[in-house]
Formats: structure tokens, sequence, C-alpha cells
């Protein structure tokens, strides 16, 4: 359908530098820079459109300073959980996080749902897997 939702926006990535709302990530993790809500639409996915907005976030960072970048993925998204293994991501030692997902609806409304995340975390200016 033309100017559908994945035709307008096919992928986004937001990086939160506040601290994180969680408070497991918040003890774990100061001062470290999140990478929230990474998607790419189904249409578009396999594309390596995640792999590059992926480097893209994380040149970023690095040349604003930071070192280290931490994402949370839902526990069953194991397509995600491999894309960030092969970028060099790895578990953190704590467990899982209870965390808030917001939905954006098409019409404009926010929801909020409660979820489990895994967190990974990965050192920023390793070698590039490109």
């Amino acid at each position: 359908m033309p100017g559908s939702p994945e035709e307008l926006h096919p992928a986004a990535v937001y990086v939160w530098l506040a601290p994180a709302e969680e408070p497991e990530l918040r003890a774990h993790l100061p001062g470290v820079a999140l990478l929230t809500h990474l998607e790419v639409a189904a249409p578009r996915r396999n594309q390596g459109i995640g792999t590059e907005l992926l480097w893209a976030a994380e040149d970023r960072l690095l040349a604003e300073g930071h070192d280290r970048v931490a994402l949370g993925v839902d526990l069953d998204n194991h397509d995600a959980q491999r894309l960030y293994r092969r970028r060099g991501y790895a578990e953190w030692p704590h467990g899982p996080v209870a965390t808030t997902e917001v939905v954006h609806h098409p019409d404009g409304t926010r929801e909020r749902r409660p979820g489990i995340c895994r967190i990974m975390t990965h050192r920023l200016g390793r070698d590039r897997y490109r």
C-alpha cells in the first residue's frame, strides 16, 4: 500500500543519552549510551538495513566520545540477537531486565507495554565486521 508506515519509514534507530529508565541499567551501566527501538519494517528485513543503522549509530556515538553502547532485545527476538552478536555485542552478566515498550500506532497514539529484555553491550571502536 503506497504511503504505508513501512514505505514512509522502513527503518529507524534511536539513541538514548539520558540516564536509563531501568534501575538495573543505571546501576550497572552509568553513562553508557543506549540504542533503543532499532527496527526495520518486515518487508525490508534481511537486506543489511539493520546492520547499516547499527554502524551509523555506533559511528555517531564514537565521534561524540562514547566508548561503549548497550541495548535491550526481546528474549524471543533471535534474529536481532544474531545480528548483535555478529557485531560483537555480548549479553551482560546481570540477567534479563523488565522494561517498557512504547508502541506507536498508525493513528499517532502510543501504547506502553511491559516487557522483558536481554541486555547486550559492545565496546565501540573495535574491529568493524564490514
